[in-house]
């Protein structure tokens, strides 16, 4: 080596295992461990061999500076072409300042040596020979170089045609730079004859060309002419030298990946490569949008609420508790009940549907995804050559099944607890398969089944966590669809002048006529085409959003359908990336998976529910709340909303708390163009249209949707006034309820006025204060009004509901349940 001067060097290389597999082809591999010892296909070429190796750097006597070290590496080995291709991985013995380097290699004509790199910048040449052929421990001097060096001279009329060559390069014209970089080799071959060092630089220029313009196969002999050129003229340790080593090998690498496969298979690099990076520049982005447009329409919404506020409509009115002239007959009796009390004899049709809706959802959403996981299985081991054994395909089978967990969590549901008990079930049903094929299997290790499942799991589990939270889980999906065919669409358009760079010249000169330097122009016009390229799929994407919000209109999806088609469409987004390398067509067979998926799943709710209109039976039920409560009240609203939406509909008064929880697909498409404000109910007659447009009506999988009512500030009492005598049955959280809550007391005093009392709910728990809630009970109760229907009750009686956490959902619906189907007799007069 050269960096420091003379430097010794071990490089100790061991073949790995062929389980590893080799790096493209990793996943398939992993997955052929599954075989027996006789069951690999026979027809499989391994090019590459997998390689491990070490690397120790010591002193000489000529340069004791040099600290010794050793790291290290892993790689490939190419036995046709004689190429090593190491990467670093972790350092054994690192000395202070030293960092990794990577080396590329090629073995001499006789095998017993090594000649290459080391990838690193400021670092030169290797030479290597076998233990066996050097003594240990002590480095093979490269042959000695002339004792007077020949010197690069470069004309005139060189210096000129070499800068229209890199012009011509930067700008990505190959095709023109090559005469050009041809026609230089030609005049410094006549000039200084064939084997001199400006020769080998010529010859660099075109080898570069070359390259770049995917032909290493024919530059790969020119640099080897170079490089003897050099190793003849210049000393061993000249920077040429190593400079030519790292330019010939990487040609190596080129040709022993890439220029000697088939259209197909460089086609499969492009989208094998280009793919991830498409993802991890899309969801950070995303990710980021999602917030910040959900943080402006949450602002946009409380700003709406407050444009037309009243103070003399303000909530404060709502302590104007004056007992009515008359008071009632009998005294109001509070009854506060646990969940367990709540349970009566026998369920209701409602909590029937509200329990059982959400897991036969599940059901046919899980066997939909069982026809993805069959299909995709199927096809991973045919498109891998690998025989249809009852045990790989099960294994296989099941790591593919994952999304069915995450599917159950998010459709049945309403805890932590179900989600960890799917999730249990299923890691045990794997681990009991892949028990079972390690007893049959000789070469089947422990530790092969949980690669497998990484491999195929955790890119679609992070990506679909991460759109997940319900703060973003509403547009989550929507804005990162919009996100990956903007970013798709930046690196289309850079592969297509990328390929045609006469496209690309125009736009260059046109930057070169703005004053831009060369390179300035070249980057300038990069980045235009890119984000020509990005606004074109962004508007494609858009076009995407409207139709998604369209069919929601139409209820040919819902917003579960949206998030749940979602995660099957990343799962077999990420799979396609793995998918590819065996073949362009093969990149289609998840997306394939993902229709079959797709159609089960519509034909499954088809035979599910034959009529998806709802009956004049189903209860609608007004949902209130303080909205100080939060966070809390989208975790009430989510668990509750998830049953609740099966076996009736929902209303709800829109706020700051729920505004990101209830927003729908085209009502955040409205808000991004500008029309936030036709949602809002300005009077009577606005909400009358707005009743007609929310009239209860199931989807396609048997749900209610939730018709949120977006209000003034002078508005919110008449709607709340029309919601609660329409409605069957209401439900008002009142946890963390205090004297602070002033809208909250007219609400309970408007409840009392106009709805049975056994049709009404209140949610409790240790933040409310109920001491004061018993005090505003009993007010209204002694101001209520001469005409309200609960005069006449023989039992006047309210009830409290002591919520204790998302166990007690299934309670709380059986207790909404009964209020929304009991109806109680007046008292005899």
């Amino acid at each position: 080596m050269s960096a420091q001067g003379a430097t010794g060097a071990t490089l100790t290389v061991s073949a790995i295992p062929r389980w590893s597999g080799v790096q493209v082809y990793l996943h398939r591999l992993l997955v052929g461990l599954l075989a027996g010892p006789y069951a690999s296909p026979q027809s499989e070429d391994i090019k590459h061999i997998q390689i491990a190796a070490r690397f120790h750097f010591y002193a000489l006597p000529e340069n004791p500076a040099v600290q010794s070290g050793e790291f290290e590496l892993s790689g490939t080995f190419d036995p046709d072409l004689g190429l090593l291709d190491l990467y670093p991985s972790k350092w054994i013995d690192r000395p202070d300042g030293y960092n990794l380097v990577g080396l590329r290699g090629m073995l001499e004509e006789d095998r017993q040596g090594l000649k290459g790199a080391i990838d690193a910048a400021g670092c030169g040449a290797i030479v290597l020979r076998r233990a066996a052929d050097a003594a240990q421990d002590q480095p093979v001097q490269p042959s000695p170089g002339p004792s007077t060096p020949v010197q690069v001279e470069v004309s005139e009329e060189l210096v000129k045609l070499n800068q229209e060559v890199y012009q011509r390069f930067k700008a990505g014209e190959y095709g023109q730079a090559l005469p050009i970089a041809e026609q230089a080799l030609g005049i410094a071959e006549r000039l200084y004859g064939p084997n001199h060092p400006t020769v080998a630089v010529e010859l660099r220029f075109v080898v570069q060309v070359l390259q770049a313009a995917g032909r290493s196969a024919e530059a790969e002999p020119l640099m080897r002419r170079a490089l003897a050129i050099d190793e003849k003229n210049l000393s061993p340790d000249d920077p040429s030298i190593a400079f030519d080593l790292k330019i010939l090998t990487g040609l190596l690498v080129d040709v022993s990946w890439k220029n000697d496969l088939p259209q197909t298979d460089r086609d499969r690099i492009v989208l094998t490569g280009q793919l991830p990076d498409v993802l991890e520049r899309a969801v950070p982005l995303a990710l980021i949008a999602s917030l910040l447009l959900l943080w402006i329409y949450r602002r946009a919404v409380m700003l709406s609420m407050r444009s037309r506020a009243d103070s003399a409509d303000g909530p404060a009115a709502g302590m104007d508790l004056k007992p009515a002239s008359v008071a009632p007959a009998l005294p109001l009796q509070i009854v506060t009940t646990e969940e367990d009390s709540a349970r009566g004899p026998a369920a209701s049709k409602v909590e029937s549907r509200a329990l059982a809706g959400p897991w036969l959802n599940a059901a046919v959403y899980s066997v939909a995804g069982l026809g993805y996981v069959v299909a995709l299985t199927s096809a991973f081991l045919y498109a891998g050559g690998f025989a249809f054994l009852p045990m790989r395909f099960a294994v296989n089978a099941l790591a593919l099944a994952w999304p069915v967990v995450l599917t159950i969590g998010l459709v049945a549901a309403s805890s932590w607890r179900g989600w960890l008990t799917a999730a249990l079930i299923y890691f045990l049903l794997f681990a009991a398969v892949s028990a079972v094929g390690m007893a049959r299997s000789e070469t089947l290790t422990w530790d092969q089944p949980i690669r497998l499942w990484l491999l195929t799991n955790l890119p679609g589990t992070f990506l679909i966590l991460a759109f997940l939270p319900r703060q973003i889980r509403a547009v989550g999906p929507m804005v990162l669809v919009f996100m990956i065919a903007a970013v798709g669409g930046s690196t289309l358009w850079h592969n297509v002048f990328e390929v045609s760079p006469r496209l690309m010249l125009p736009v260059v000169d046109f930057f070169g006529s703005l004053g831009f330097s060369d390179m300035q122009a070249v980057s300038a016009a990069t980045y235009a085409f890119q984000l020509f390229g990005a606004l074109m799929l962004a508007l494609i994407g858009w076009m995407f959003l409207r139709g998604v919000g369209n069919l929601y209109r139409l209820r040919w999806i819902s917003d579960q359908s949206v998030i749940v088609d979602s995660l099957w469409f990343l799962f077999a987004l990420t799979s396609a990336i793995d998918f590819a390398f065996f073949g362009l067509l093969w990149f289609l067979a998840p997306l394939a998976a993902f229709a079959i998926y797709k159609i089960m799943s519509v034909l499954g709710f088809a035979i599910l529910r034959q009529r998806p209109g709802g009956t004049a039976s189903d209860p609608t039920l007004l949902l209130l709340r303080v909205f100080s409560l939060g966070k809390r009240s989208a975790l009430l609203f989510n668990a509750f909303g998830k049953l609740w939406c099966h076996g009736g509909s929902m209303r709800l008064i829109a706020g700051p708390d729920l505004a990101t929880s209830t927003v729908e697909p085209h009502e955040f498409l409205d808000f991004l163009s500008g029309k936030l404000a036709r949602r809002f109910i300005s009077g009577p007659q606005a909400l009358t249209q707005r009743l007609a447009e929310t009239e209860p009506r199931r989807d396609f999988d048997g749900r209610y949707r939730v018709a949120d009512f977006f209000c003034h500030d002078d508005t919110w009492r008449m709607v709340l006034g029309r919601l609660a005598r329409e409605s069957d049955a209401v439900l008002m959280d009142l946890r963390n309820f205090s004297p602070n809550n002033q809208g909250c007391i007219f609400e309970i005093k408007e409840l009392l006025g106009v709805v049975p009392l056994d049709r009404v709910v209140f949610v409790v728990d240790e933040t409310t204060d109920l001491g004061f809630l018993r005090e505003v009970l009993t007010q209204c109760w002694a101001a209520l009004a001469a005409d309200s229907p609960n005069r006449k009750l023989a039992d006047p009686r309210v009830l409290l509901f002591r919520f204790a956490g998302n166990g007690s959902v299934p309670s709380l619906v059986r207790a909404m349940g009964g209020a929304s189907t009991h109806v109680q007799r007046p008292a005899d007069k």
